[in-house]
């Protein structure tokens, strides 16, 4: 019999967490979020999200409409809960899983999931979600924009004297995604 299950880690596609502000953004960040998902979704990865309504949406979009896999965790136990209580659309996913473990058990569900993660027009609560992938040495990812994320991140490890190392930095979705791939590359050869 030809079993053609996927057996090892290192042939499993890569998954990417996206992750951003759930309010809604203007049309300039929405397109960005747009080329992300499409970047990702071409360089054959799983997009993960938190099913928020703001940027990762968008990532999700641009992901779906180049034939891309998005799966979300929903921190609702149901998917009324999903839309009554937290409001969250059901949109643009292949797949949502509803945790039940509010925001806090979500977002660490999907560090612990994913191979690395890009923020996204974001601001400093998101340094939150990198500094978790960064404990479990994940790459992270920053798309540069107009907003306030980048610049506070890198004037961060200047400061801290930390090293980027597992950082990447680019106002460009297709470079960002491209280097976020090699070192997921790299991460799993080193495991």
């Amino acid at each position: 019999m030809n079993d053609t299950r996927i057996t090892s880690h290192t042939q499993k596609r890569p998954t990417i967490f996206v992750s951003g502000p759930s309010s809604s953004c203007d049309a300039d960040t929405a397109g960005k979020g747009r080329a992300l998902g499409h970047a990702i979704a071409r360089g054959q990865a799983i997009l993960l999200t938190g099913t928020g309504n703001g940027f990762a949406r968008y990532v999700a979009e641009g992901a779906m409409s180049e034939g891309g896999t998005v799966i979300g965790l929903s921190p609702a136990s149901n998917v009324e809960e999903h839309t009554s209580l937290y409001g969250l659309s059901t949109l643009y996913h292949d797949t949502i899983i509803y945790t039940g473990f509010g925001y806090a058990g979500r977002d660490m569900l999907l560090s612990r999931s994913a191979d690395a993660m890009i923020v996204g027009s974001g601001d400093v609560a998101h340094a939150y979600d990198i500094m978790l992938l960064l404990h479990e040495k994940k790459p992270c990812g920053v798309l540069e924009g107009p907003w306030l994320l980048d610049d506070t991140l890198k004037e961060l490890f200047t400061r801290s004297g930390r090293t980027r190392e597992g950082m990447v930095f680019s106002p460009d979705s297709e470079t960002l995604v491209t280097r976020i791939l090699e070192e997921i590359r790299m991460t799993r050869m080193r495991a």
